[in-house]
């Protein structure tokens, strides 16, 4: 299903799938691909509330994280600053602000505070796109090492693995027939 904001579930468990996508954005990253339209039309969950990150239609493999595009993508509401002004992007650092603007949004919608998280989608959200850090800083820096929880950035018990499932090009009345052909993060 894509993700639904009177769906009380979702508040119960919106550590959870910010923390699947932080983790899912930060493997594209990796891989120096950025998706480029992320909003929640373009996320789902299944059942186990594992998120997904589907339509990788305007999705480009950069060569480093400094790349720049000029074309126009994304969907008003949920394209970053520069983009929006049609300036030269940075398209890795554009998905970053779009990450922070979703879960700033999803934090509003539910009405569920965490305020490591907050905080860190308030830097993802910088206008200054160099200010905007690396997502792989979220575990690193988010909390205070003596303040760890696993509760508090939505990692399930290391005895139950939690995957982040990738499907190109999918329409959403197909992803509950989906089958193995996706790639997998555990």
């Amino acid at each position: 299903d894509c993700i639904q904001f009177g769906d009380k579930r979702l508040a119960a468990r919106m550590a959870e799938l910010c923390y699947g996508l932080i983790n899912g954005l930060k493997y594209l990253h990796e891989h120096l691909i950025a998706h480029r339209d992320i909003k929640p039309d373009n996320l789902a969950v299944d059942r186990d509330f594992c998120l997904k990150i589907i339509d990788f239609d305007v999705a480009i493999q950069v060569m480093d994280e400094e790349s720049e595009s000029s074309d126009l993508c994304g969907t008003k509401g949920w394209m970053a600053p520069e983009i929006e002004e049609k300036l030269a992007y940075k398209p890795i650092k554009t998905d970053r602000w779009s990450c922070g603007h979703f879960i700033m949004h999803l934090i509003t919608e539910t009405g569920v505070g965490n305020e490591a998280l907050k905080a860190f989608a308030k830097r993802l959200k910088a206008t200054d796109p160099q200010q905007r850090p690396p997502l792989n800083q979220w575990q690193a820096r988010a909390l205070p090492r003596s303040r760890l929880q696993l509760t508090d950035i939505g990692q399930p018990p290391a005895t139950k693995r939690r995957r982040v499932l990738f499907y190109p090009r999918v329409s959403k009345p197909h992803l509950d027939s989906l089958n193995s052909s996706h790639i997998t993060v555990s």
